[in-house]
């Protein structure tokens, strides 16, 4: 839940069914380290991005449903385990208690006699199983194999609950519906076997990223495009106009000249800064795009040298007009150049507010 001061606050039991929902995918795996770790250092930030993922999935799940599932179809015999309260696990079991009551006032239900039995069948049947599954682990699907006589049975390495969301399964899929009576190519499964899940140790941890990118391209929230398209449209301007006065040999006085060149070398740090930021965030999707949820893959040097190049350049372009203002010969020309430094400041200012100085 999320009170109005954007904290959150996260029972046992939603720690234990995002942990449950992440392990679905395969393409979690990676996230799932740093969202362990952002649990353990409180960060908000990356464990709201990572909740938005799974929210629409948590508006699908029923417990009771679930439960009668155990009980009829699975006939599991969900026992309450005995642990002392200075038991570590204690407190994460207490969520459950409600379901082990359900579950015994479920006993009432005599079972169907029909579905009580083994179903087995010569129809063509296939059976897709996670290995890492834990809700329909790969025992159960080798059980039903065994019983029907025309199935074929596929297991997907490194994934879990999740298996139609790969790009094998759908291929399975699509081969057994087209020909029911041959079993699919199993020259995919050999590759998610080769193809280990990697996890990234030199990640530059920082979910306000994410959520900078969101407000740009989800919310396009004004108040944070505005200034960035500014930085890009008076640099535009800055360079052109420093390019035609160069032709006109226009006499300008040299503290002037100074201020102008100041003035363009900030904005086009703060346009390098753009540009290394948007390369590091496509390295890191191009990787695994559920990554950018929690930071970037990479150290991010490159921001902490031009991120205060472009401080001290807008400091001193910022001084210099004060100090020069009465020198300039055009108000146009002044206005043009505060203008440059109040998009500067404005990114700055962005810059801090989503945390975008990885070691300052």
């Amino acid at each position: 839940e999320q009170n109005p001061n954007g904290e959150f606050t996260i029972n046992y039991q939603n720690a234990h069914l995002i942990i449950q929902q992440l392990l679905y995918f395969r393409s979690f795996y990676t996230v799932f380290p740093w969202f362990i770790e952002s649990l353990e250092n409180k960060d908000h930030e990356a464990f709201k991005n990572i909740i938005s993922l799974l929210r629409e999935r948590f508006g699908h799940i029923s417990m009771i449903n679930y439960l009668m599932v155990l009980r009829n179809d699975a006939f599991a015999n969900l026992t309450k385990p005995s642990l002392s309260s200075l038991d570590p696990l204690f407190q994460s079991m207490v969520f459950s208690d409600t379901d082990y009551e359900i579950f015994q006032l479920l006993d009432d239900w005599p079972y169907d006699s029909i579905e009580s039995k083994p179903i087995i069948s010569d129809i063509p049947t296939l059976i897709l199983a996670g290995s890492l599954d834990p809700i329909s682990p790969p025992q159960h699907g080798k059980f039903l194999h065994q019983n029907l006589s025309n199935s074929y049975y596929l297991e997907f390495a490194g994934m879990g609950h999740g298996v139609m969301s790969s790009d094998c399964a759908k291929k399975a899929a699509k081969a057994f519906l087209d020909n029911p009576s041959k079993e699919p190519n199993k020259k995919c499964l050999q590759e998610l076997e080769e193809n280990e899940v990697l996890f990234h140790q030199d990640i530059y941890q920082n979910g306000r990223i994410a959520t900078f990118l969101k407000r740009i391209a989800l919310d396009q929230d004004m108040a944070v495009i505005i200034p960035i398209v500014m930085v890009f449209f008076f640099w535009l301007v800055a360079m052109i106009q420093a390019i035609i006065r160069l032709f006109q040999k226009v006499n300008t006085p040299k503290n002037i000249r100074i201020t102008h060149f100041q003035i363009r070398l900030a904005s086009t740090a703060y346009i390098l800064l753009f540009i290394t930021l948007g390369w590091y965030i496509f390295q890191t999707v191009s990787k695994n795009e559920l990554l950018i949820l929690v930071g970037l893959v990479s150290d991010a040097v490159l921001i902490d040298w031009l991120l205060p190049i472009g401080l001290i350049l807008t400091i001193i372009g910022s001084i210099s007009i004060a100090k020069n203002v009465k020198q300039f010969r055009s108000k146009i020309n002044l206005g043009f150049q505060i203008s440059i430094i109040i998009s500067q400041w404005l990114i700055m200012i962005q810059f801090l507010q989503f945390g975008i100085y990885p070691h300052l």
